[in-house]
């Protein structure tokens, strides 16, 4: 319950701090209706409803543009930020600015890094273009008019200044247009908010990964690998969303910055089922999800060849499974906790919560939502969560399936003792004692190993004249007897009957006839329970044979011993018989 309590709260902290951002992003937000925006003293504004254009053939020019605005054939705007979702054509967007203030430069920014081509045009109230500007991630990154993640563009403008702002904007993927103009100093104050929580994000995902790889390597365990694989792939999915990528790692690679997102997309997506697949043993506990994961694996892995063919259908195809894989994992997940899985808990909150960061995402690049800060970075809040409870997940995991493979060994060893050992004394068998005599031998061969066959006296006259119940304890206050009698380097078993055997390594014959002599004392000196209100006293006879090495077997070891036992009743029983000398 404590957990649960502190996973929520978690959730809580990251969404509290995403709307701690969102605050310092719209403080200063511009209430003007219109396409007009005033700028004041030290402002940070979103320009209001900004009028678009679509322009289906992509060849007009500025010039082209302004006719087009002059013939009405431009429209207002239905948000501040335009967004027109995938596969749109180029669009124009056009706004007034006017300054209120006696500052003259200020700073245009785009907040949308996956743009590939954005240009600026600035008309002063007379109507000529007094400022054009080239950006775009279709572009090295030094071409950039200031260097920074996002677009952004230096303005001058007079005190009392008019001027009109067109911006062009082209791309392969999804197009949206957030703009704001602010003071170089409120810009820099605000990115400086947003870097540190992007940097937060960065540092728990890196964070994430370093201390699972750890493990990966030192379980060496495919779901650790698949996780590391997942939080690597979504850390590099949101640098170069955030535009971070392109500023820092890979400023030239044009050609594959443009195509990072969908692969990072497809990799995660693969990542993500094969670390569910594995986890929740599909396998076995649910074949048809586990087909269907698979296919799933194939389909992400042959859409990383469509961004070479047809980059938007492959962002949009990527783009669009995020919301049916991740429903599919949730299916997988409840399937799993009803199963019996307690993993799978952890599992459904985390994908549970990054589905819906997901879905808002997605829904808002498609065009289908406004894209405000919640719905930009909900996926990446919800990433960070996961990634904290999938660890969780993973580490209570681990701890129960060694939990389970203990018990496996317990049970294990518990049935190969119970293999091995005689169940009425508590003695090893015949076979166990076997084994220990082939390991013995071969280990050292010259070495010397002994053996006592022993055989209670008369034991059919206890059991005809007692019962057998007092026989069964003879045999078993016998074991116990001999337990206690030898040192743990000696083999007890029970050969059968009332018959027993003694292996004794590192024993010559004179060492085991003095252990055979020290039990027929013990044995004679001990009464074996009262079965009729009289102390029951027993003897037994032994025989001790020593290995004569080479090629001689157990078995034959055991012949040259019973021989003894034998010869040691016909002499009168209650002694010990030597096979002979050993060699």
């Amino acid at each position: 319950m404590g957990m649960r309590k502190w996973l929520w709260g978690l959730l809580a902290l990251l969404y509290a701090t995403a709307g701690f951002a969102s605050g310092i992003a719209s403080a200063d937000d511009a209430a003007d209706a219109g396409a007009t925006l005033t700028l004041r003293a030290d402002a940070h504004e979103y320009v209001p409803m900004m009028e678009l254009f679509r322009d289906e053939a992509g060849s007009r020019t500025v010039e082209d543009i302004r006719s087009v605005y002059d013939a009405g054939s431009f429209v207002l705007a239905e948000e501040r930020t335009p967004n027109d979702g995938y596969g749109a054509p180029v669009h124009w967007a056009r706004f007034e600015i006017v300054n209120e203030s006696e500052r003259r430069e200020w700073l245009l920014s785009v907040a949308y890094p996956p743009l590939d081509r954005l240009q600026l045009y600035m008309i002063d109230a007379s109507g000529s273009v007094v400022s054009e500007k080239s950006t775009g991630d279709a572009l090295p990154f030094e071409e950039r008019p200031l260097p920074n993640r996002n677009f952004v563009f230096p303005m001058e403008l007079d005190p009392g200044e008019r001027a009109t702002i067109y911006l062009r904007a082209e791309t392969e993927g999804a197009l949206a247009l957030p703009v704001s103009v602010s003071s170089p100093e409120r810009f820099v104050g605000k990115e400086q908010s947003v870097v540190l929580l992007l940097g937060c994000y960065y540092g728990i995902m890196l964070i994430m990964i370093i201390y699972n790889s750890v493990l990966a390597v030192s379980l060496r365990s495919k779901a650790y690998l698949y996780y590391v694989l997942i939080n690597v792939s979504t850390l590099f999915l949101y640098l170069t969303l955030n535009g971070t990528a392109y500023q820092y790692i890979w400023p030239d690679a044009v050609w594959w910055n443009n195509r990072a997102i969908v692969f990072f997309i497809c990799l995660s997506h693969v990542a993500a089922l094969l670390f569910t697949r594995n986890i929740l043993n599909m396998k076995l506990e649910s074949p048809r999800l586990y087909r269907a994961f698979t296919g799933l694996v194939v389909l992400e892995t042959a859409n990383v060849a469509v961004l070479f063919v047809d980059y938007p259908t492959g962002l949009q195809m990527s783009i669009y499974s995020i919301v049916a894989i991740q429903l599919l994992m949730i299916a997988a997940c409840v399937a799993g906790w009803r199963n019996g899985s307690h993993t799978a808990k952890y599992f459904l909150l985390g994908w549970g919560v990054f589905m819906i960061g997901a879905m808002l995402s997605s829904l808002s690049d498609a065009g289908w939502l406004p894209m405000t800060w919640w719905t930009t970075y909900a996926s990446q809040a919800g990433s960070a969560f996961q990634a904290v409870v999938l660890s969780w997940g993973l580490a209570d995991h681990i701890q129960r399936m060694r939990k389970e493979k203990d018990r496996a060994v317990e049970l294990m060893k518990e049935s190969r003792r119970l293999a091995d050992t005689d169940e009425l004394t508590g003695l090893y068998n015949r076979r166990y004692v076997s084994h220990v005599f082939e390991a013995a031998t071969r280990a050292r061969p010259g070495r010397a190993v002994s053996l006592l066959m022993i055989d209670v006296d008369h034991f059919k006259k206890v059991n005809d004249t007692y019962g057998h119940e007092a026989g069964d304890q003879v045999l078993r206050e016998m074991g116990q007897l001999m337990k206690s009698g030898f040192p743990r380097t000696d083999v007890l078993g029970r050969f059968g009957g009332e018959e027993f055997m003694v292996l004794l390594p590192d024993t010559t014959i004179e060492g085991a006839r003095i252990a055979a002599d020290r039990l027929i004392a013990a044995v004679r000196a001990q009464p074996f329970g009262q079965p009729k209100g009289q102390p029951l006293y027993c003897t037994v006879s032994i025989g001790v044979a020593q290995w004569k090495g080479g090629d001689e077997t157990f078995l034959q070891l055991i012949r040259r011993a019973d021989e003894a036992l034998y010869e040691a009743k016909r002499e009168g029983r209650n002694r010990v018989s030597i096979a002979g000398k050993a060699g």
